[in-house]
């Protein structure tokens, strides 16, 4: 994965602004893998895109601190738009992310990683999606290898058994 260093604050607020445009007119492509009605899943996809303003701040806020690095982040099953805030600020934060994708329940979340691809091809190169099953351990360590932060989104056995791999990572 390629970290895309010469991208410019403004740059990655631009991309992730016409993410969000792309993913309000195609939002209909997330039905197949979700398990949400039509009409929740429209609602869900467009109460939980950021605004350009909220967007804004969070890089405003994120441009004094130091990229984190490699982060890996792990989603939660039951709440399908999980991914979006914490993937946008990780990226916003100069981030290379590596994103589980939740087993069941996944339309927002390829959603997301689409329109981000369909946006910018350059910029999205420093996003992996993995899909994996929640027991399946070696792939786990596998993912959780070599990262700076894992970000758990979900149970206490899930931030449990990432703990235990004894990875350096800080969860």
């Amino acid at each position: 994965m390629t970290r895309r260093k010469g991208a410019s604050p403004e740059d990655r607020l631009i991309w992730l602004s016409e993410a969000c445009r792309w993913m309000k007119l195609h939002w209909e492509e997330a039905m197949p893998s979700s398990r949400l009605s039509a009409e929740a899943l429209q609602d869900a996809v467009f109460s939980s895109l950021p605004t350009e303003g909220e967007l804004r701040e969070a890089l405003n806020q994120l441009a004094r601190s130091r990229p984190i690095g490699e982060v890996a982040l792990i989603l939660p099953n039951n709440v399908e738009t999980a991914i979006v805030r914490p993937l946008f600020w990780s990226i916003l934060g100069r981030n290379n992310t590596r994103v589980k994708l939740p087993s069941r329940g996944s339309g927002v979340s390829q959603l997301v990683l689409t329109a981000l691809r369909e946006t910018n091809p350059a910029l999205a190169s420093s996003i992996s999606s993995w899909r994996f099953n929640r027991k399946d351990d070696s792939t786990l360590l596998d993912f959780v290898r070599d990262v700076d932060a894992v970000h758990v989104l979900g149970r206490d056995e899930t931030v449990e058994a990432v703990q235990s791999l004894g990875s350096r990572a800080r969860v």
